[in-house]
Formats: C-alpha cells, sequence, structure tokens
C-alpha cells in the first residue's frame, strides 16, 4: 500500500497531483473484474462513443497507463502466442496487462487484439480476461498454473472453439 501516492511528470520532474495523506485508508484492493473492465475501456478509449467512455478522460492522458501496463512484467499472452506459434502470422498485437501477486492467490488480467493472418481475409481478434490462481505465494508453480491457463484460452479463442 502506498500512504501518500503522488503523480509525477516524467518530463518537468514535477509533481501534478498528491493525495495529500487525507481520507479513508484501505488495502487499496480492485477487483478482478473492476480491472479487466479498466484495461478494455483503456483499450478500446478511441474506439468507444463518448458515452461510453470514461468520464473526462483523454487519450493524451491514458496513453502513458496503456504503455505502462503494455510494459507489465507479466508475459502471459506473448508467452501463449510464441507456444502456439502464431507470433510470425499475427500482426498490429496490442496486449494490456496487470499482474497482481498476494498472498493466498495471483491475479492476470489483460485486453489482447491482434490481427490473424492465417485466415483469408485476415480477422481482427479481440478479448479480455481475468484469471486467479489460488495458490499460496510459497508455491512457486502459480506461475506454470496461470501460464498454462492462459495459453489454453488463447488456443480456443484463435482455433474459434469458445461457444
Amino acid at each position: 500500500m502506498i500512504a501518500d501516492p503522488k503523480v509525477k511528470d516524467t518530463t518537468s520532474g514535477n509533481f501534478v497531483l498528491s493525495s495529500g495523506g487525507i481520507g479513508a485508508t484501505g488495502n487499496n484492493s480492485v477487483s478482478a473484474y473492476d480491472l479487466v473492465r479498466l484495461i478494455s475501456m483503456l483499450g478500446w478509449h478511441l474506439h468507444l462513443p463518448n458515452t461510453a467512455k470514461l468520464p473526462s478522460a483523454q487519450w493524451k492522458s491514458l496513453e502513458s497507463v496503456v504503455r505502462a501496463m503494455g510494459n507489465d512484467t507479466a508475459r502471459y499472452v506473448d508467452v501463449a502466442l510464441e507456444t502456439l506459434g502464431i507470433v510470425n502470422v499475427i500482426s498490429k498485437p496490442v496486449i494490456i496487462s496487470k499482474v497482481g501477486w498476494g498472498n493466498s492467490s495471483m491475479t492476470y488480467a489483460a485486453l489482447v487484439k491482434f490481427v490473424d493472418n492465417r485466415i483469408t481475409p485476415s480477422k481482427l481478434r479481440t478479448f479480455a480476461l481475468a484469471l486467479r490462481c489460488p495458490t499460496p505465494a510459497s508455491n512457486k508453480s502459480r506461475d506454470t498454473h496461470l501460464a498454462a491457463a492462459v495459453t489454453e484460452i488463447v488456443r480456443r479463442i484463435v482455433n474459434e472453439e469458445l461457444a
């Protein structure tokens, strides 16, 4: 938990927003549902009608969040695309993701968009997902279980096996 969070402009080095340490404190929990919904709204911001966008959100403000989430340490979808051998037959990939490591579980949320060039005409594939792996932090295989689950979901999507 960050007791007194501050937002810093990386260009100027100035702080542009501070909580001031005022208000209720908590454990900063965000539900997996809310996180995947937020990620989806970020990823589709430029394509959503104004009534469906985050209120008062401007792309110039959101772009840095999207770029940061595109560089999250969790690369489960990237690994799934490589494992399935489709990295070289897709184009325009966008993966926005976030992983959370808790004491009793690990959660992964992602928005994925890419053009599948294996078929003619090419097909835009897009999906959002949130997964929770309920294993203790001491269990080192939870990362492997989550990677396997993401790979299976991506396999079903690209093979159009979901009902």
